[in-house]
């Protein structure tokens, strides 16, 4: 809710803004965690990889 609320006034102050994007970071500790920081990067550079070999975003 902070981040949102950061993101929207940093908008809100650049007109030409029209969209915003950003990383997801698990916090805290343990292994449910490190399995969410080890799937989001695999899946950002399966993603980044395929938009690449495809052609698009």
């Amino acid at each position: 809710p902070e981040a949102v609320r950061l993101l929207v006034d940093r908008m809100k102050k650049n007109k030409k803004v029209g969209a915003a994007c950003g990383r997801i970071h698990p916090i805290g500790s343990g292994p449910v965690v490190w399995y969410q920081k080890f799937e989001y990067a695999i899946g950002h550079w399966l993603q980044k990889a395929a938009e690449h070999i495809l052609g698009c975003v």
